[in-house]
C-alpha cells in the first residue's frame, strides 16, 4: 500500500472542493454543490484510508487540518455569497480556528483530531445542501453547528 495514498486523498478532495467553488462563480451551476459534497467525502476517506491501512503520518495530520479549514471557508463564502448568509458565522469559524490554535500551540489541546472534531467537520458541508435546498431548519442548523464548533473546545 502506498504510504501517500491518504495524502494523495486529501489533496484531491482539497481539489474538488476548489473546483466548486470556481464552479459556482463562473457559471452559476447547481452542478458546484455536487463537487462541494465529493470533496468532503475526500476529507472522510483520508481519514479513513490512513487509518486503515496504518499510513498515519506527522504530515498526514498536519494537511488535513489544514484542507479542512481550507474547504470549511470555501463552504461559508459560498453560504455567504449563495444563500446571503451573514458574515458572522465567518468570523465566528476564523475566531474558533484561532482559539484552537492557541490551544494547540500552548499544549492546552491534542494536535491530533478528537471525535467532536471529526463530527464538526462531518456535519458541516450539511448546511449547505439545507440551505440550497430551502430547508425552513437550515437557518437553525447553521446555528447549531456554531455553537457546536465552540462546545468541541472543551474536549
Amino acid at each position: 500500500m502506498n504510504k501517500h495514498l491518504a495524502n494523495f486523498t486529501t489533496v484531491i478532495g482539497l481539489i474538488v472542493v476548489s473546483f466548486s467553488f470556481l464552479k459556482y462563480y463562473l457559471t452559476r451551476d447547481v452542478i458546484y454543490l455536487v463537487y462541494a459534497c465529493i470533496g468532503f467525502l475526500f476529507d472522510y476517506l483520508d481519514g479513513w484510508l490512513a487509518r486503515k491501512f496504518n499510513i498515519k503520518s506527522k504530515i498526514g495530520n498536519i494537511l488535513d487540518k489544514i484542507v479542512d479549514k481550507i474547504n470549511q471557508s470555501i463552504l461559508l463564502i459560498l453560504l455567504i455569497k449563495i444563500y446571503n448568509v451573514k458574515k458572522i458565522y465567518f468570523i465566528l469559524f476564523l475566531l474558533r480556528e484561532i482559539i484552537m490554535l492557541y490551544l494547540r500551540i500552548k499544549k492546552i489541546k491534542s494536535k491530533y483530531s478528537s471525535f467532536h472534531g471529526k463530527l464538526k467537520t462531518s456535519l458541516f458541508p450539511l448546511t449547505l445542501i439545507l440551505y440550497h435546498f430551502k430547508n425552513k431548519y437550515a437557518f437553525i442548523y447553521l446555528n447549531l453547528i456554531t455553537v457546536y464548533n465552540y462546545i468541541t473546545l472543551l474536549f
